[in-house]
């Protein structure tokens, strides 16, 4: 009877605990896409849903155990008053998710909880990296302000260091889970996206700590292969990776208290930390320390390429934390890490110990220790850490070396071949992903689900047979296995690409004749420069490169996105012609129209000059026209829609006073109002004021009154506004009616019609 019983409890128990992930892998995946540019719908109440159900599920898990807690338990539910009371001090909604999230996590297996937030991380980023080369999202570019040579890419993530830091933590979330992959293949890896890292995004912060990453696999290394024999170095190690993060916090805030601008030495630090010393202490002049701590929006430069004014984004999470979220949680937060980390060390799990204490350095300059979109860590502190002992290195004979040796130089032999055919099959692939995001415009936020779920499925089963793989080559299949394993692979991934290409040249085929018209002039174009050019440069093309290549036109293929021509010199770019690189255009390319599609940009002087003689207009500023999306408007602003599909206003307090939230790029503008007036009892002055304006109606560009002289006998007004615009973000185009005023706001455009010098 107690053998049933207890076999019921722990049946409920692996039940709770698969709910409990489960739950985990639903935040994860939006608090994922939340670092990412993907526009998507979440439901309404998701979070706080969400929330209700971690709470439930940490309930009924403990409710259903019979062990006795102690004082452990007792600390537990002391770091969630904590943090609770913090988020009553400053509306954190996230504070109440870490505390129930490290609950719910009590003795569940760190690895399972890792290989949910791997399985959720990899997927988020890959849909980014791959919507960010085909278009589907942005690549944000970033100029390096300290270096003046750099250009930093994000690849779909808000900011370039985002993306790093998303690297970095699932390398180490990989390196931690996966024990039983050779560690040549991991620093290979490792190797590879630290000069990714490094030279796309920038980011030196995450290449250091990916370089000390790199020592860290060869001393986990070494010390399995000595086992015990130097077991004082050993121990004195273990211990010193315990010191990393207290000295990491005390360095960061003790710099953050004794900044001064005016010390030589001092200034040569913050400027070697890239000014987060400056706007550390800046910070905490302003707001102090509290025990509790002190909300305030921190004004940072990701989500797009605007230069924001105010910036004063504290990157350091340790004097972020200390000062935002209050001493207490700070406090908690260094001795749940100085726990996890102990327990890892006595539980003889050296890789999370070593992996802790990169994160505390990668947290003394980032600023995401609580996110846990980045450090998945910060919940460990209770999970189980022991029962899951590492692998043995053995030491073996010469001969026996030899004989693996060659075993091994043949599977690095497979995996490079694998690595060369994934290479030539990428640059495939980005082309026909740019064609088909093109045809069916999945680069409108609205279809951004769309993209995700074709994305998911093909990653998804990209990676089983990557698994079946990985067994095959490794060796760590069974042989009795081998052969099946073998047949599903050499079978399934020539059906999968072959099904892919299938449709994709369908899709490609049945959209053909709505682009035939704008493909041929831009391969009038590609020959018209070939012919008229001494040395004609590369042409890239951004939108629809499998058609042109179709075409005959023989584009050079191009795996990044538009922008990443920024560097490039006589280079010729088509792509869509509502498509505004910003990047291109101020660093010398021009832009003129092909068609009613298509657009060219180049920084060939002498391109220029010959598309000029061929008729097209070509212009050192982008000013290609945009309609503004009048059903947006009418929704965010709670009106009818017009018998004509535009916006009605109806008085003062039916009037356009939310507008469409745009981000302009530096230049001058032409802004074009349709109106049509349905009514008014105001006989003579004005009875309405259409306005433009920035950050969300509060910084006024320019006002105009209308009366009844501004339309025409057909109640008819074109109202047409110009102004010099700097970089801005929440452009409002609005219009306020007064009294009974009824107007009918048809159609807004907007378009840039000069440069600033």
């Amino acid at each position: 009877m107690k053998r049933t019983i207890d076999l019921k409890l722990k049946n409920k128990d692996i039940l709770f605990e698969n709910l409990y992930l489960t739950v985990l892998a639903l935040y994860l995946l939006k608090v994922f896409f939340d670092t990412t540019l993907f526009s998507i719908p979440w439901p309404q109440y998701y979070d706080s849903i969400l929330r209700v159900a971690i709470l439930m599920v940490v309930l009924l898990r403990e409710g259903y155990r019979t062990e006795v807690r102690g004082i452990l338990w007792i600390f537990c539910i002391s770091v969630g008053v904590i943090f609770a009371l913090s988020w009553l001090h400053t509306r954190y909604a996230f504070l109440l998710d870490i505390p129930l999230l490290m609950l719910g996590a009590f003795d569940i297996p760190y690895k399972r909880i890792l290989k949910v937030y791997i399985g959720c991380g990899l997927l988020v980023l890959a849909a980014a990296v791959v919507g960010s080369c085909t278009g589907c999202i942005e690549d944000l570019i970033y100029f390096d302000f300290y270096e003046k040579i750099r250009f930093k890419h994000s690849f779909g993530i808000v900011y370039s260091t985002d993306f790093s830091a998303h690297v970095v933590y699932l390398l180490f979330a990989v390196w931690v889970v996966y024990d039983q992959l050779p560690l040549s293949l991991y620093m290979i890896i490792t190797a590879a996206l630290t000069g990714l890292v490094y030279f796309y995004s920038g980011a030196k912060c995450s290449t250091i700590v990916l370089l000390l990453f790199l020592v860290g696999m060869l001393y986990e290394k070494l010390l399995l292969f000595l086992k015990n024999k130097c077991g004082r170095i050993t121990f004195f190690l273990d211990h010193l990776f315990l010191a990393v993060l207290p000295c990491c916090a005390a360095v960061m805030v003790s710099l953050m208290f004794l900044f001064n601008p005016e010390n030589a030495v001092m200034q040569k630090v913050n400027v070697l930390l890239t000014g987060r010393l400056q706007l550390a202490n800046d910070a905490l002049e302003q707001y102090g320390l509290s025990m509790w701590g002190t909300a305030f929006d921190m004004i940072g430069n990701g989500g797009n390429t605007v230069r924001h004014q105010g910036y004063n984004f504290v990157d350091s999470s340790y004097c972020m934390v200390l000062i935002r979220y209050g001493l207490m949680v700070f406090l908690v937060m260094c001795v749940l890490y100085e726990m996890c980390a102990w327990r890892a060390g006595k539980n003889r799990q050296r890789r999370l110990l070593v992996v802790l204490s990169l994160v505390a350095v990668h947290n003394a300059v980032e600023h995401h220790i609580l996110e846990l979109a980045y450090n998945i860590f910060l919940i460990l502190p209770f999970a189980r850490l022991h029962g899951e002992e590492q692998v043995e290195v053995r030491r073996r004979s010469l001969a026996g070396g030899i004989r693996r040796t060659a075993v091994w130089a043949g599977r690095i032999a497979a995996w490079a071949c694998g690595a060369v055919l994934g290479t030539g099959l990428a640059f495939w692939a980005v082309a026909y992903g740019k064609t088909l995001v093109t045809l069916l415009r999945l680069y409108e936020p609205g279809r951004h689900r769309y993209f995700i779920l074709a994305v998911s499925g093909l990653v998804t089963v990209v990676f089983l047979f990557a698994k079946e793989a990985v067994g095959v080559v490794t060796g760590t299949l069974k042989k009795s296995e081998c052969r099946k394993r073998n047949l599903v692979i050499l079978l399934g991934v020539p059906l999968l690409l072959l099904g892919v290409w299938g449709t994709s040249n369908g899709i490609i085929h049945i959209s053909m004749p709505i682009y035939e018209e704008s493909i041929q002039k831009g391969a009038d174009v590609i020959s018209i420069l070939k012919a008229g050019m001494e040395d004609p440069g590369k042409i890239y093309v951004d939108d629809l490169p499998v058609m042109y290549r179709k075409n005959g036109t023989g584009v050079s293929w191009n795996i990044l996105s538009g922008e990443g021509l920024v560097t490039k010199e006589n280079t010729v770019l088509l792509t869509a012609k509502d498509k505004e690189l910003r990047r291109l255009m101020e660093n010398g390319f021009w832009f003129g129209e092909l068609s009613e599609q298509e657009g060219i940009y180049t920084n060939d002087q002498e391109a220029v000059q010959i598309l000029k003689d061929a008729g097209i207009n070509m212009e050192d500023f982008y000013g290609v026209k945009r309609e503004v999306d009048m059903a947006l408007m009418a929704d965010a602003n709670g009106l009818a829609r017009t018998d004509t599909g535009g916006v009605l206003v109806e008085g003062e307090g039916r009037s356009l006073i939310h507008g469409p939230w745009l981000t302009l790029y530096r230049g001058r503008y032409r802004v074009v109002y349709h109106l049509k007036l349905k009514g008014t009892s105001i006989g003579d002055g004005s009875f309405a004021t259409v306005r433009l304006s920035t950050d969300s109606g509060k910084v006024i560009i320019q006002t105009k009154e209308l009366s009844k002289a501004d339309f025409d006998e057909n109640g008819e007004c074109v109202c047409v506004m110009e102004a010099d615009i700097w970089d801005v973000e929440g452009a409002e185009f609005l219009l306020f009616a007064q009294g009974d005023t009824t107007i009918g706001v048809e159609s807004i455009e907007y378009e840039k019609i000069g440069k600033i010098d």
